[in-house]
């Protein structure tokens, strides 16, 4: 017979001993016989192997466990990224949309200040097509709708009215 010294979790112990010492045997053969009845059977002994091999693989699995999980975490840290950067170009997107909206707003006010220039003295002057709260308000409800200003052509031509 083999001695070895084994380590158990103290509730196993405890147990194990209080079964010894209850039939007046030592632990080691209360072991010895807890583990002949466990592998008595082949199919036993199967299910013993799969649950090890599964907690406590053998070394080349666990290496490529550890390889196949690291090249996981790879390929989610790679789509991590690809949709920050996908979220700055956005940002970037929305920034020039607001300048591009910001520029033809501009625009529009100085033609509209233009155009209501009195040619003659009779014609009364009207005010610009947008307002600053005018121009606030729309901005509000766009954001509000989309979250954003809108970017597509229909879009564009209908913030333009």
């Amino acid at each position: 017979m083999a001695i070895f010294q084994v380590a158990l979790n103290p509730k196993w112990a405890e147990f194990l001993k209080s079964l010894s010492d209850e039939h007046d045997v030592d632990v080691s053969k209360v072991i010895n016989g807890l583990c002949d009845w466990a592998f008595s059977s082949a199919d036993y002994k199967v299910q013993f192997e799969v649950w090890l091999d599964k907690v406590y693989p053998p070394k080349g699995q666990a290496e490529d466990r550890a390889k196949a999980e690291g090249e996981e975490a790879s390929a989610r840290e790679d789509e991590l990224q690809d949709e920050m950067e996908e979220e700055a170009h956005e940002d970037r997107d929305y920034s020039e949309d607001r300048a591009e909206v910001n520029s033809m707003t501009e625009k529009e006010n100085a033609d509209n200040t233009q155009e209501t220039t009195p040619k003659e003295p009779h014609v009364k002057k009207q005010p610009p097509r947008y307002t600053h709260e005018n121009k606030k308000e729309t901005q509000k409800q766009n954001e509000s709708q989309t979250g954003r200003w809108p970017t597509g052509k229909k879009q564009r031509q209908q913030r333009k009215r």
